[in-house]
C-alpha cells in the first residue's frame, strides 16, 4: 500500500513536521550535532552535494508511540488521533538542523547573535 517512495520538497517536509503530520518518536536520540556537523551539512547543501535520504515510516495502525512536542524552542502541533500516521525514523539530526536554520522561530524566543 505504501511502497512508492515520496519525494517532498524540503519546506513541505518541515511544515508537515511543524503541523504534526510527521511525528518524531521519543525513542530517537536527542539533538547531539556539533557546530562543525551543522556547518558541514549546510555547506553540502550549498555545494549541491547529496545529504542522504530520510526514512519516514507510514502506518495505519496506532502503535502508541510517543512523539516529541518540540524541536528546540519551537512547539510542534498535536498529532491527529485518526488516519495514517507518519514517523521520522532516520534523519532526525539533519531535519532538526534544517528546521532550526530555515523555519521561523516563535515570537516568544529571544534571538541572540549565535
Amino acid at each position: 500500500m505504501f511502497d512508492t517512495p515520496v519525494l517532498p520538497r524540503l519546506l513541505e517536509l518541515l511544515e508537515e513536521i511543524r503541523d504534526g503530520l510527521i511525528g518524531i518518536p521519543e525513542f530517537q536520540r536527542g539533538y547531539v550535532w556539533s557546530d562543525e556537523q551543522r556547518l558541514r551539512l549546510m555547506d553540502s547543501i550549498w555545494r549541491g552535494i547529496p545529504i542522504g535520504s530520510l526514512l519516514v515510516w507510514m502506518t495505519m495502525a496506532d502503535k502508541g508511540l510517543q512523539v516529541r512536542t518540540k524541536i528546540g524552542p519551537c512547539k510542534l502541533a498535536a498529532r491527529s488521533a485518526t488516519g495514517t500516521r507518519r514517523y521520522l525514523v532516520d534523519g532526525v539530526q539533519r531535519v532538526t538542523t534544517l528546521y532550526a536554520a530555515l523555519m521561523p522561530l516563535p515570537d516568544v524566543v529571544e534571538r541572540d547573535q549565535d
